[in-house]
């Protein structure tokens, strides 16, 4: 993605708007809303987006150099997946492009796709689902278990391996993570469903230290997205 070109989302249809020119062009329509969260590769020049038919879930890939999409793997149609879960994707530096689907016994998991094979492989048993994040060039993401307690869990790109980080208290639904420059501290940010299911009210911010193992609560009442800027 050059300097002066973005792409966006918007009422089901990609565009790209080219500041050089002020033009605007269309890339596809009929964008799946469940996953609104279009992921961007780490070099900026490409994205994955979804769109779903009878067939099932397409995870298209755009070069917004020329334009150009090609479907990378279509997957079955997922409306089993909580909507709170369905908007979370990320492209990370090793070429994958992590998300969570369900598995074959219809249970959320943390999945893989590479981004130019279309392999996909499951990551993670149990019940997960990843935290979404607007950072790039990580090595490591957070996800959620909820299958008997919730637990918040890192995943190391580089070892494929998984690692307990904290509790979550009850009452909260975590969404979004953000890592410090160093990426040895992850703030996670949580919306609160008290004192019904599946509403939401605003969260917390929860500072987590990796090295120390320390946990401080930033802010009492924000939502997401979060960033670590400096």
């Amino acid at each position: 993605l050059d300097r002066y070109t973005i792409g966006y989302d918007s009422f089901e249809q990609l565009y790209k708007h080219s500041f050089i020119d002020n033009s605007e062009t269309l890339i596809d329509t009929l964008l799946n809303r469940s996953f609104d969260n279009i992921t961007m590769s780490p070099d900026k020049q490409r994205s994955a987006y979804f769109k779903e038919d009878q067939e099932g879930v397409h995870v298209v890939i755009v070069d917004f150099q020329n334009g150009q999409t090609s479907t990378l793997v279509t997957l079955p149609i997922m409306s089993n997946l909580p909507e709170l879960m369905m908007k979370l994707s990320y492209w990370g530096q090793d070429d994958y492009i992590y998300l969570t689907l369900m598995d074959s016994n219809n249970i959320p998991q943390l999945f893989r796709i590479h981004s130019s094979n279309g392999s996909l492989t499951q990551l993670t048993e149990n019940y997960n689902y990843l935290l979404a994040s607007n950072d790039t060039h990580l090595e490591k993401l957070a996800f959620v278990n909820v299958d008997t307690v919730s637990e918040y869990w890192i995943y190391d790109f580089e070892s494929n391996e998984t690692s307990y980080l904290d509790d979550i208290d009850g009452g909260s639904w975590p969404t979004h993570q953000t890592w410090s420059p160093d990426r040895s501290t992850i703030a996670i940010n949580e919306a609160l469903v008290f004192p019904a299911p599946g509403f939401l009210f605003p969260g917390y911010i929860n500072i987590f230290d990796t090295v120390t193992g320390s946990v401080t609560t930033l802010v009492d009442s924000t939502w997401q997205p979060c960033f670590w800027v400096g």
